[in-house]
């Protein structure tokens, strides 16, 4: 509990020292910090249907609590807000990692090798929960988004908590009614005050919950194993689509309605030319498959989540996190924080981070990555807006990125296990 307190000083001294110095930050950071001061306006006004922004229930809770003690300010109620949810972020991460190392008592689990040959029964700070708590709530991205008021790093709070129940429901003996609702909720949550491509997550999060239920073998996979997967995954993800369209029309006001989220996040009509991930995605694939219904013309969400949670049958933790990786990365507006987070994510299960190998190819491609996103904004953005057709240079070079990344980690993956499972035989 002390160390809890040091890190979270530590976090404060921060946040005080760049308020003092007022650090001008660049545009990355602060795009889209001032829709909160927009939203309350409108608010003010009585004329919320003209606000074309952002209604994230967040904001909302500036909004009441400025309007209790409007001498604080709304900044620095942006800030405290902001500063809890990172807070409860690096909280659900360090229980994370505590359900992860119950996890690996389980026999179908591989343990990470330890970081020091004679102590096999470390798993290395890697797997230290301050650790992990640590390099969120410390890392400077975190905090520099936080001292800007941008709130690209709520959505990881919800991501957090639905990975959280997701692992304590797979790691519980029987699995009682109220870890299944907390985790539908927490799901159907993650979805609605996020980005709704969120939704490719759920195959993974609800086959890591029910995955001890069902039986798989070390070879080939087999028709019936395929079945019962399906049996399992198709309710839970029924319920769950309910309940995602009842919260989107329930909560509209405080989260945008649905069909606005879904619009926002598919045909890019709230972050024009943001060079994000996605952004490249779109303008890769051929106008044909752009255009027709949602499922049709957007099927990259889709497309990979059931073929994952497949091949990676055996290794549920692992197929999580990829596809949470996955995830962040193709997000509308990709922020330097969700790769913060994806870096936080490795910490906790990747293998190669677990011995202690910083620069892996994974690190590699998340460096070129923002390497190309950066030099987009600079560089690019006056061609692409004279002619978006020419100059694929940074989207093929994503798209390659993206299609090393799924085959290294799977090949490492798939051979990592026959290794353990033929010496375990």
């Amino acid at each position: 509990m002390t160390l809890v307190k040091i890190i979270i000083g530590v976090r404060l001294l921060a946040m005080a020292y760049l308020s003092h110095v007022n650090v001008s930050l660049p545009f990355m950071i602060l795009r889209g910090s001032h829709d909160v001061y927009e939203m309350i306006t409108h608010l003010n006004l009585l004329i919320p249907g003209d606000y074309e922004g952002p209604f994230p229930i967040h904001y909302f809770i500036v909004f009441c609590l400025n309007y209790i003690v409007p001498s604080v300010g709304v900044e620095n109620w942006t800030r405290l807000i902001l500063f809890l949810v990172d807070i409860g972020t690096a909280h659900y991460l360090s229980m994370l990692v505590g359900e992860i190392n119950l996890s690996y008592k389980d026999k179908d689990e591989d343990p990470p090798e330890p970081a020091n040959p004679d102590e096999p029964e470390e798993y290395g700070f890697m797997s230290n929960p301050m650790t992990i708590f640590a390099i969120y709530l410390l890392n400077p991205v975190s905090i520099l988004y936080n001292y800007g008021m941008n709130d690209a790093g709520v959505r990881f709070f919800w991501l957090s908590m639905a990975l959280y129940y997701a692992t304590r429901s797979s790691n519980a003996k029987i699995i009682g009614m109220k870890d299944v609702i907390l985790l539908q909720i927490t799901s159907a949550t993650m979805v609605v005050f996020s980005s709704f491509n969120s939704f490719a997550l759920l195959p993974a999060i609800f086959y890591l919950e029910a995955h001890k239920s069902i039986k798989t073998t070390h070879y080939n996979i087999t028709r019936q194993e395929v079945k019962s997967i399906l049996l399992h995954l198709i309710p839970s993800m029924i319920i769950n689509v309910a309940l995602i369209v009842f919260l989107g029309s329930t909560f509209g006001i405080l989260s945008r309605p649905l069909e606005d989220v879904v619009s926002a996040d598919y045909d890019g009509s709230t972050s024009s030319v943001d060079y994000s991930l996605f952004w490249y995605l779109q303008r890769l694939l051929p106008k044909e498959f752009m255009a027709g219904t949602l499922l049709k013309s957007h099927m990259m969400t889709f497309l990979y989540p059931i073929p994952l949670t497949l091949v990676l049958r055996k290794r549920p933790l692992d197929n999580v996190i990829l596809m949470s990786i996955i995830t962040i990365l193709t997000q509308p507006n990709v922020s330097l924080v969700g790769i913060a987070y994806i870096f936080t994510l490795l910490c906790l299960r990747y293998p190669l981070l677990q011995r202690i190998t910083f620069f892996t190819k994974m690190m590699v491609i998340i460096t070129v990555l923002i390497a190309v996103s950066l030099g987009a904004y600079v560089s690019w953005i006056q061609r692409y807006m004279a002619n978006p057709n020419h100059y694929f240079g940074p989207q093929i070079a994503i798209t390659i990125a993206i299609c090393i990344l799924l085959e290294e980690y799977m090949r490492f993956s798939y051979f990592y296990h026959l290794f353990y499972s033929g010496f375990s035989k």
